[in-house]
């Protein structure tokens, strides 16, 4: 027992001397990189152009977002990311190894440093699901990872928990999974996540618009129409906004004007399913934690929370105080990096597996790779 201490110990104080921590959001729409000394360095879309007979790499980002539904007739653009989780190994570890690059980020810093990553998944990702997250990260140039639940990053991230022994509520929405998550400084109390978030909303618009008036139109385009329509609670008055699209059948551009109580009904029942397991989560509470929600209430994270009004239905539904993170979008990378300065608390909340005897194998040793 003391040689295995002893052997962590020094694990743990070689890490703190030669390694250089980096916390990463790989998120299934947009990647956020965090460093200790110089904050969010990088925060791009998770898109990635490759050449489709080749494979070989063309442009990551906003770059590749912008090619969506314009790629040259050699050229496909990927999402690798799908529910928070990789779809597809080798281009997420490409696009990330790419945003490394960008961000100034080596597997060997500058310094001599080697890397360790702190990350984050859903609390409803598989093992299978946080191997392929440990591989990509690793093959990008991390040496060490530590991962976390995106939830309990978020809630540090929005300074909910740290130094609180109170439980709070953090709802992190962004655009492949909602993470509900309960907890105290002390840890995790209660969490879930569903498949239901941003991109389910920009789905909705879509099928909404290609089955009333048989228009297409790309992402890009239903991500705008979702910021300016979309609202929480059933609009008192009726906004429009003039929608250019491809005509299906006939193929000829047209404009048809969408109003805000269309887009309403359209993500009624995927709120409604947000607004359900949140519920789901509060029953399951016991007292003393019921009555901490109700005296911090709810805070909100994630690209989600700045749907409209989205505070205020979650504040009627509940009857609780509800919150907008400040810079919600960035909770999840800004709480894994506030953890990469307290060592107990993130040996504390990582997330814990078993490794594999292929992972063992690939270990440094000087410390198992956790």
């Amino acid at each position: 027992m003391l040689r295995e201490r002893f052997k962590h110990y020094v694990a743990k104080m070689f890490r703190r001397v030669f390694a250089e921590r980096i916390a990463v959001d790989l998120g299934t729409v947009n990647t956020l990189i965090y460093t200790e000394k110089r904050g969010i360095v990088l925060n791009e879309p998770s898109t990635i152009a490759v050449n489709k007979y080749t494979g070989q790499l063309i442009t990551v980002g906003h770059e590749a977002l912008n090619m969506l539904g314009r790629e040259p007739i050699d050229t496909i653009v990927h999402r690798p990311m799908r529910d928070g989780t990789i779809a597809d190994f080798d281009l997420a570890e490409k696009m990330l190894h790419e945003f490394f690059r960008r961000a100034n980020i080596g597997s060997i810093s500058k310094k001599g440093k080697l890397l360790h990553i702190v990350t984050a998944t859903p609390s409803m990702s598989t093992s299978v699901e946080r191997r392929a997250l440990k591989a990509a990260v690793r093959g990008a140039g991390a040496r060490w990872i530590s991962m976390i639940e995106e939830g309990l990053a978020a809630a540090v991230g929005a300074e909910a928990i740290l130094g609180n022994a109170n439980a709070h509520m953090v709802v992190d929405i962004g655009g492949g999974t909602t993470n509900i998550i309960i907890a105290s400084a002390s840890g995790i109390i209660k969490s879930s996540s569903i498949p239901v978030a941003g991109n389910e909303l920009n789905q909705a618009i879509i099928e909404l618009l290609s089955r009333k008036y048989r228009l297409e139109i790309g992402e890009q385009a239903a991500e705008s129409i979702k910021m300016k329509l979309a609202t929480a609670l059933e609009p008192i008055s009726k906004e429009e906004m003039g929608i250019i699209g491809k005509s299906v059948p006939g193929h000829s551009v047209k404009e048809v004007f969408l109003t805000s109580i269309e887009v309403f009904q359209a993500i009624e029942k995927f709120l409604q399913a947000i607004i359900n397991e949140i519920r789901t989560v509060l029953e399951q509470t016991a007292p003393n934690v019921a009555v901490d929600i109700y005296n911090y209430g709810i805070v909100l994270t994630g690209g989600g929370a700045l749907v409209r009004n989205l505070d205020k239905r979650l504040s009627q539904e509940f009857t609780l105080p509800v919150h907008v993170a400040e810079r919600p979008l960035e909770a999840v990378v800004k709480g894994a990096g506030k953890l990469m300065a307290y060592d107990n608390l993130l040996e504390q909340y990582k997330i814990r597996e078993e490794t594999l005897e292929w992972e063992g194998a690939n270990a440094p040793s000087y410390g198992v790779v956790n």
